[in-house]
């Protein structure tokens, strides 16, 4: 019997991280709505090589039509497969997933379906139907700064950004700031009030109105 992972997919990194780094799945599974959100390249190719690296083998995305309790009990529905046993993790889920979910449950069973949420601070189950056990952390696992970047939907920079500080250059930026400072005196000296570092003048009772 394969144990399956159904997530739906958030926007909010660590509620599509809390089920995958604390229990050991045969297989998983994230359903999106691109009404709500819907990974973007960057996103899924890291959860793939995270899942890849955890498991040795890669998730599942599965698109439900839209963004109503129909739609997401036939997702689920289409996932099926005789003799497998599905925990749907409802954490940062929609209101239609987890009500869909519930159907889903009472619809297959209790003995085939189990329905969990996560803390997001603790990182520990609030929720988990129908048993209320707690499952043994396996993995303290750490996740790279490269990874968690990528699962933010950012790119690490692969080299250091590099400045020019030729003579040549400072001598042109110097210019064009004494420009700025003669034909915009008022903003400049604006600029200058909000930079600079405050003192015991600043201090409301010290100011005089305008």
């Amino acid at each position: 019997m394969a144990k399956v992972l159904i997530e739906f997919f958030s926007e909010k990194t660590n509620e599509n991280l809390l089920s995958i780094l604390n229990e050991r799945y045969e297989k998983v599974c994230f359903l999106y709505s691109p009404e709500q959100c819907a990974p973007n390249q960057v996103k899924q190719n890291a959860l793939i090589s995270l899942v890849k690296k955890l498991f040795g083998f890669e998730p599942e995305f599965y698109e439900i039509k839209s963004l109503s309790i129909g739609a997401a009990l036939a997702s689920l529905h289409k996932l099926w497969r005789d003799g497998n046993h599905y925990s749907i993790d409802i954490t940062g889920g929609d209101e239609a997933f987890i009500a869909a979910a519930g159907l889903f449950s009472s619809q297959r069973g209790t003995e085939h379906v189990s329905i969990h949420q996560y803390d997001v601070v603790s990182g520990k189950k609030r929720l988990c139907y129908p048993s209320a056990e707690e499952n043994e952390r396996f993995f303290p696992h750490y996740i790279s700064a490269e990874t968690l970047l990528a699962l933010n939907g950012s790119v690490p920079l692969q080299k250091p950004a590099s400045y020019n500080f030729s003579r040549g250059v400072l001598k042109t930026e110097i210019l064009r700031l004494w420009e700025a400072v003669k034909t915009k005196p008022k903003e400049w000296n604006r600029f200058c009030a909000l930079d600079r570092a405050p003192d015991e003048n600043d201090h409301p009772l010290n100011q005089k109105e305008l």
